[in-house]
């Protein structure tokens, strides 16, 4: 069975909506929204996984057929058309929803797009409105969130896995159920590492992620082993030569060392993880990054801008890894 979840969010609005299918059975659409009017809401499926600037950016209805907007037992509808939710006085919508045009995988998984809930009613194409062919006239997005994959056993490539952070959040994933790669070039206590978290749990694999060869061959590792790779967290660093240092006397060949670990080395991760993410429409892609990128004298100039370089696209794009439609990404 394929399970997903999008976490809805607005500015008094929330809830969590749960996805699951067996098979090529329906999706059935379950959780809670609060904080609503009472009355019925459009409830939705857009076809882009952006929120860079609130639910704005999520897009049309997800409408992969080019069809008009009807209600969910309609035949000429949006695949994204789920109706409306009714919300009661305690301003809680409890949805339970089969859906046969929803799926969680193939070329129209609706994984990686946002979930929209409206201020007002969809008239589910029947209102005579000039929005009812296109939105069903439901008025403005209140809340919204991307639908993500939870899997049974995720697969998860941890870079800097054998110690501090990594290695932290390697037991965390175990013990949540997930398969994990640890990438490291600490071969003793990487296969140490594994071997504590089980051997059906974790394995270890050689990286020096200043090559991207071995970053590549670290995703392929988790590809060949387990069909897929859900996570990756680019975590590995150096902090490089600590030593205080006026900015005159920048050692650039210990700057190049620490720029190739920690800033090329995630783009690297970023690369091919979306590589074989993209094809499955969704994954989580997460990349360590640190307060010193943006607070100064917290650390040597090498370790604050290669932390920068982590953080600055992230910044830019509103996150994700751009390709994906509803990528992950993050500093820590």
């Amino acid at each position: 069975m394929l399970k997903a979840v999008a976490v809805l969010a607005g500015t008094d609005v929330k809830g969590t909506i749960f996805f699951s299918q067996e098979g090529d059975g329906p999706t059935t659409v379950t959780g809670s929204i609060s904080g609503l009017k009472p009355g019925l809401h459009g409830f939705h499926v857009h076809a882009l996984g952006d929120t860079t600037n609130g639910c704005m950016s999520t897009g049309p209805h997800f409408n992969p057929a080019g069809k008009e907007h009807g209600a969910p037992e309609d035949e000429n509808r949006h695949a994204g058309d789920l109706g409306n939710v009714t919300v009661g006085e305690d301003g809680v919508a409890n949805v339970d929803i089969a859906d046969c045009q929803i799926p969680l995988t193939g070329p129209h998984s609706i994984i990686g797009r946002a979930v929209v809930v409206h201020a007002d009613p969809d008239d589910l194409g029947k209102g005579g409105h000039e929005l009812s062919k296109s939105t069903g006239n439901a008025g403005g997005r209140v809340a919204c969130g991307i639908g993500c994959h939870t899997l049974n056993h995720p697969v998860a490539v941890i870079t800097g896995g054998t110690s501090g952070i990594g290695r932290a959040t390697a037991a965390e994933f175990v013990r949540n159920g997930a398969r994990v790669i640890i990438a490291d070039v600490q071969d003793d206590l990487g296969r140490a590492v594994a071997a504590e978290l089980g051997p059906d749990a974790a394995c270890y694999t050689r990286c020096d992620v200043s090559d991207e060869a071995q970053v590549a061959a670290a995703v392929d590792h988790a590809v060949a082993g387990h069909g897929r790779l859900d996570v990756i967290f680019n975590n590995a660093g150096i902090g490089g030569d600590m030593t205080p240092a006026p900015l005159a006397s920048l050692d650039l060949g210990d700057f190049d060392r620490v720029m190739a670990v920690n800033a090329r080395a995630a783009v690297a991760g970023v690369k091919h993880a979306a590589r074989v993410m993209v094809p499955r429409r969704g994954g989580s892609i997460i990349c360590t990054a640190s307060t010193a990128a943006v607070v100064g004298n917290v650390a040597t100039t090498a370790y604050g801008v290669s932390k920068a370089a982590v953080v600055g696209p992230r910044a830019r794009r509103g996150g994700g890894a751009g390709a994906l439609p509803g990528g992950g990404g993050g500093g820590a």
